[in-house]
């Protein structure tokens, strides 16, 4: 019985799912994925979860997640301090969870200024101006 494909809601994740399965196509037996579909896939993890990537390419989840791991995004720095200012009992409770491509997490609820809630967004991926 044959798989139905799975439609995309990223134009360029069809395009390399159409590339990939052409190429699958084309090779008798099992072969290892040439490494250009895996720099794609990961790339492709930049902006989707890393499960949607792997199940729409049919490729093992572990070994993409792994590769995505092994990538430094560019332009990252790592916060070692980061300053807070102390509100008062009266500021409402600010809830911020973030979880980049790679699957990190970062969690923070405390009572600040919700206008500051876009920065610590921007902080973290960049989002917005």
């Amino acid at each position: 019985m044959e798989r139905e494909a799975l439609p995309s809601p990223c134009p360029d994740l069809a395009d390399v799912r159409k590339r990939l399965d052409a190429w699958r196509r084309t090779r008798p037996g099992p072969r290892p994925i040439p490494e250009e579909f895996w720099s794609e896939a990961v790339a492709l993890c930049r902006t989707h979860p890393v499960g949607r990537v792997a199940r729409a390419l049919s490729l093992d989840y572990y070994g993409l997640k792994r590769r995505c791991q092994n990538q430094e995004p560019s332009g990252f720095e790592a916060f070692s301090f980061v300053e807070m200012t102390p509100w008062g009992q009266n500021a409402p409770v600010a809830e911020l969870d973030y979880e980049d491509a790679s699957g990190r997490k970062f969690r923070l609820r405390c009572r600040a200024d919700l206008s500051h809630v876009a920065h610590w967004i921007q902080c973290l991926g960049g989002l917005g101006p």
